[in-house]
């Protein structure tokens, strides 16, 4: 036997003998990672607000909530896929201890009358057989998992990359040699082109290669299939894919994973609202609540980042501390419009601190006094329908919050001791228009 044909049957029973003993494997690791799973989960739901946050400070990163809930619903299948593969190991180990001591069914020993024995030896048939479906079904089951994780990050990493190539095209036109060239125009052409060409991979894929058996596409499809394996990292899930669809079980899991994943992102959507009697909602019905993440001395959301607060519902001295916050991915297209010659405090974008340096930060020719006036333009601060005209607002930032804004200490000395609003309008680029936007009440009791 040559040393290649040797080392090959070596393999080959290392392989095999790994297989046999899989199970012990399996479960030790399915029992680690649903460990992990659960004891992150809450964590990780609650990373949803930190993502709402960066989606106010920094355009596109809104694209992040999208890739959150897919990640989620990878997060969630993951996990019940695991489980069930536990539950199935488990009964498998159960049959195997049951046949260790009871060997197989003996038909005969339980003297039942002859059409039911026939209906169940024929329903249920040798023990040995059940035990090896049950084997195979937590294999595949165990391999199905993954592939269902791989998939929906794959279809993750496509949206994001369409995302970034939109984003691409669009910014054509500010490069200084193709100003010319309408990005917008070209974005509307070439994303729905991908688009389709996508979904006609993913037909490919649930259809278990339909797209791939026919031979006249073939010289147009293969590109297409490369280009889009390349995008959705297939290499990392291509072998299991394969190797799934040619065992007879697989080939029914594999087009149930478009329904699996539609069904659980649906059942991660699904709301039960019990409360009949209630307003509808508090930004649409302001004026008849307290709104929990207007008060500072409330826990922090991630909602209270977006708004206005006070420093509570109950103000028991002759002042009100009002902070507005800067919301970059707001804020900063309005003061442009608005203050067109402003030179900016700090230049946006990346830049290296560290090991090595590039790219300026601060920029000396920012005059702090015009940055205030220019941000003071954007609010108007009424109490009780009077509109405050000296309102001295001052950077600040905001140590519980962790956030840049504006902070103003108003008098509220001359008003009686009741309940009074505080109101700020903002002032925002609509369509290259500046307009008011009416802000929302924040009720507040003058003890």
């Amino acid at each position: 036997m040559s040393s290649e044909n040797k080392s090959e049957s070596q393999l080959a029973d290392w392989l095999d003998n790994t297989q046999r003993e899989s199970w012990q494997l399996e479960l030790v690791f399915s029992g680690f990672v649903i460990f992990l799973l659960i004891a992150g989960l809450k964590p990780y739901q609650s990373l949803n607000q930190d993502i709402e946050i960066l989606a106010a400070k920094y355009q596109y990163v809104d694209h992040l909530q999208f890739a959150y809930h897919f990640f989620r619903a990878a997060y969630y299948l993951l996990l019940g896929s695991i489980i069930v593969h536990v539950f199935l190991r488990g009964l498998w180990i159960s049959t195997i201890g049951l046949r260790s001591v009871s060997g197989d069914i003996e038909w005969s020993a339980l003297k039942i009358a002859p059409k039911f024995k026939s209906q169940l030896n024929k329903q249920i048939g040798s023990f040995d057989k059940y035990i090896i479906s049950i084997e195979q079904y937590c294999s595949i089951t165990f391999s199905f998992a993954f592939l269902l994780l791989f998939s929906i990050l794959a279809m993750v990493v496509f949206m994001i990359s369409m995302s970034l190539l939109s984003l691409g095209l669009k910014s054509l036109s500010s490069i200084a040699l193709l100003q010319s060239v309408n990005g917008n125009q070209i974005n509307d052409i070439v994303i729905p082109i991908i688009l389709i060409l996508g979904l006609i991979y993913l037909i490919d894929f649930v259809s278990l290669g339909f797209v791939k058996r026919q031979r006249w596409l073939s010289p147009i499809y293969y590109p297409i299939y490369r280009v889009f394996g390349f995008i959705t990292l297939a290499k990392f899930y291509r072998p299991i894919y394969y190797n799934l669809i040619d065992n007879k079980l697989g080939k029914k899991l594999v087009p149930t994973i478009l329904p699996v994943c539609l069904v659980t992102i649906t059942l991660m959507s699904l709301k039960h609202y019990e409360y009949s009697y209630i307003s509808y909602f508090p930004r649409e019905n302001p004026q008849q609540w307290y709104l929990y993440n207007s008060y500072e001395d409330e826990d922090v959301n991630s909602s209270q980042y977006f708004y206005p607060s006070i420093n509570s519902k109950v103000i028991s001295d002759n002042h009100i501390r009002l902070f507005v916050p800067y919301l970059p991915y707001t804020h900063d297209r309005t003061i442009e419009h608005l203050c067109p010659e402003l030179e900016p405090g700090y230049f946006k974008g990346f830049k290296l601190r560290g090991a090595f340096s590039a790219g300026q930060i601060r920029n000396w020719n920012s005059n702090a006094e015009d940055l205030l006036d220019c941000m003071d333009q954007l609010w108007q601060v009424s109490i009780d329908d009077s509109i405050y005209q000296d309102v001295n607002f001052r950077f600040y930032e905001h140590p519980k919050r962790d956030q840049y804004g504006l902070l103003s200490i108003i008098p509220i000395h001359h008003l009686d001791h009741n309940e009074h609003f505080i109101k700020i309008d903002k002032y925002r680029v609509d369509s290259d228009t500046m307009r008011w936007y009416e802000g929302r009440h924040l009720w507040f009791y003058k003890e």
